[in-house]
């Protein structure tokens, strides 16, 4: 599927990929895979796909982390921060910002964006998979 062409489900297949290949080390590779959705979105536009640019670039920022800039990751996540303008991305980007700091064994740091992100979570979408990454993230910084 990565291997197509620039299409949405490509941005959506791109997480996932990006996931999975930090998971087993492969750092680098996770964020080429990054790098190309957020590419794709110069090819087909934002108007072509609900998910947007920034919440793809919220999610690199665990990408920064895997690969141990921490600081490099601070940064990016406080961009992202910066940056969010609608719930999803206010969720996505506290969420993210949690990453660091725990890695750093500094959880007071992360437990308030844990906070914030639950709370944009629960305004923007009720229910949803999002709230259990949460509460997961929650109970790694507690």
């Amino acid at each position: 599927m990565l291997d197509e062409g620039p299409v949405p489900v490509l941005i959506r297949a791109s997480l996932a990929t990006a996931n999975a290949l930090g998971v087993l080390g492969r750092y680098d590779d996770g964020m080429a895979v990054l790098d190309r959705a957020v590419a794709v979105f110069g090819s087909i536009g934002q108007e072509a796909i609900s998910l947007s640019q920034r919440v793809v670039a919220s999610v690199r920022v665990v990408g920064v982390v895997w690969s141990g800039q921490l600081d490099a990751a601070d940064q990016a996540a406080a961009t992202s921060v910066s940056e969010a303008s609608n719930e999803i991305q206010l969720a996505t980007a506290h969420f993210v910002s949690a990453h660091a700091p725990i890695l750093r064994g500094v959880p007071s740091r992360a437990l308030p964006h844990v906070d914030r992100a639950l709370a944009w979570f629960s305004r923007a979408t009720q229910t949803s998979s999002e709230h259990r990454w949460v509460s997961a993230r929650s109970a790694w910084a507690c």
